[in-house]
């Protein structure tokens, strides 16, 4: 991997024509991009989420996440390195890889593995490990680093996001079979049949589905909390959180 750098360009050896007092100043701007990633595997599921930031300009350019998939071979090592390679492959697209990056993950295994950690030859993450390497390849001037979680808070953030939009997908889709059977109990309440209560004020339903799947963290709705909300608000409405 490629030495730290502080800077996002070299200072030039003489001074610059025209009056410009603060050229040296000009040269010390912090002006590099920061690639902060996060790999997600909860209840089987990975994500992913990641966030460049222009240091110099102090200012968010994406935060993105998106669902990976189930399956075997998925874990939270192996989301690790597929937001990393989102993230590469977006600042690739923008045509921003050959900017000075500092490119980052939060898990340790993933950055141990990218620093030349020795893998076992039947390996699961041989072939991810190898597309990451070759894609920090194309960056230049690119320093990775394993951050703290404050560093990737947005990633994270990004990351939480698509996993709850993947888990209420299916719920979703469900949810027209439960309209027929709710019954209003009361403003902003519903019974579904006389087995559940549906609580849209306080967001909540009494089902196990939601007892098992909703947590602070990640606020996904059951079947019957989206068909109540759709039912309150109409198939027009702008979703409710």
């Amino acid at each position: 991997m490629s030495r730290s750098t502080p800077f996002s360009r070299l200072p030039q050896p003489d001074r610059p024509r025209g009056k410009r007092r603060d050229w040296p100043a000009d040269y010390r701007l912090p002006t590099r991009l920061e690639l902060a990633t996060h790999g997600l595997w909860e209840r089987g599921l990975a994500c992913y989420g990641f966030a460049v930031w222009d240091v110099g300009q102090n200012r968010l350019l994406i935060r993105h996440g998106a669902p990976i998939g189930r399956g075997r071979g998925l874990d939270g090592v192996a989301a690790g390195h597929h937001a990393l390679l989102a993230g590469l492959n977006w600042l690739v697209r923008e045509e921003q890889h050959r900017r000075r990056l500092v490119v980052g993950t939060d898990n340790p295994l993933v950055y141990a593995q990218l620093e030349g950690a020795a893998l076992a030859p039947d390996s699961p993450y041989g072939a991810l490990v190898g597309e990451v390497r070759r894609a920090l390849a194309l960056c230049p001037q690119q320093t990775l680093q394993l951050m703290a979680e404050g560093r990737t808070g947005e990633a994270i953030a990004a990351a939480d996001r698509a996993y709850v939009r993947a888990q209420e997908a299916g719920r979703r889709a469900r949810a027209a079979e439960v309209v027929a059977e709710l019954r209003p109990a009361g403003p902003d309440l519903y019974l579904v049949g006389r087995r559940y209560r549906v609580d849209l004020a306080a967001g909540t339903c009494s089902c196990p589905d939601f007892r098992r799947v909703h947590t602070e963290r990640h606020p996904v709705r059951c079947k019957h909390l989206l068909a109540a909300l759709q039912l309150a608000d109409g198939p027009e409405a702008p979703d409710r959180r």
